[in-house]
């Protein structure tokens, strides 16, 4: 064994459920500044599909597409600041 600090970053002394855990985390973090684009993406859709329907006069369709539309934006705000 090494020192201390590098038994902890040494996954095979891990119980396998960690070591499992952790990698799916790490893939998580691998692929967060995708999904934000993503999501930004979406956010412009529901955008413009609200839009669309407030203009077509769908007041149900248009309010929840906004409803919709505000949580992608809070998901999307506390991604930034983190």
């Amino acid at each position: 064994a090494g020192t201390p600090s590098e038994d902890i970053f040494d996954s095979r002394q891990w119980p396998t459920e960690l070591a499992d855990e952790a990698l799916a985390n790490a893939a998580l973090i691998a692929a967060a500044p995708q999904l934000l684009a993503m999501t930004k993406l979406f956010a412009s859709s529901i955008e413009y599909e609200m839009r669309r329907s407030e203009k077509d006069g769908d007041d149900e369709g248009a309010r929840l597409k906004r409803l919709t539309l505000n949580i992608v934006l809070a998901a999307i705000t506390k991604a930034e600041a983190a």
